[in-house]
């Protein structure tokens, strides 16, 4: 499933968000884990949110964030958050992403709360209907066990979210500034999904 030390954080994650966490859908190569055994490994975590429950929640995410030591990624524009893990190397990265309907008139963002914003995702209206509640049990830092519910995206629903990307990238929807580095993503998605 997923792998340390990112399962420790994600645990980590979903504990600050509390109740707040149903409103989190892992999508991406992540939900996979949950259903494919062997999936390709990727260290980030994508969440798909329902960003009409959360702009009505009054949880602060960005104050969620800020305490448990992530920092926007600069070039994301507020949907990209990480970390540094502590004693290793790694990061801890996850991204936001929120039905395409919801986003901003002439860009690619949704706004959810101050703060934080998500990559507007074709196809994430049915990915959020079509996901299960898992659980996930490890370890926090601090060595206490936990588990938590997370919601999954299923795998039919995944397919379809992976296709609508790549067909995005390589028509290249965000303009021509992202050209190239979304037509590259595309041509490396491809090849990864091949292996």
């Amino acid at each position: 499933m997923i792998p340390e030390p990112q399962k420790t954080y994600l645990l980590e994650f979903l504990e600050a968000l509390g109740a707040d966490g149903d409103s989190f859908v892992v999508a991406g190569a992540q939900a996979m884990k949950f259903h494919v055994q062997g999936a390709r490994a990727t260290k980030d975590v994508d969440f798909l949110l329902d960003a009409v429950r959360l702009r009505a929640e009054a949880a602060a995410l960005a104050e969620t964030l800020n305490r448990l030591g992530y920092a926007a990624v600069p070039e994301s524009r507020n949907f990209q958050f990480q970390k540094a893990i502590p004693g290793s190397r790694e990061i801890m990265r996850i991204e936001f992403m929120a039905p395409e309907e919801l986003k901003r008139e002439g860009d690619f963002r949704v706004d959810i709360q101050s703060g934080v914003h998500a990559r507007a995702c074709t196809g994430g209206s049915v990915a959020l209907v079509e996901s299960r509640a898992h659980a996930l049990a490890g370890k926090l830092p601090d060595g206490r066990p936990y588990t938590a519910s997370v919601r999954v995206t299923l795998p039919h629903a995944l397919v379809m979210l992976k296709l609508l990307a790549l067909d995005d990238r390589y028509r290249n929807v965000r303009g021509p500034r992202e050209a190239d580095h979304d037509r590259e993503e595309a041509r490396t998605q491809w090849t990864l999904s091949q292996s």
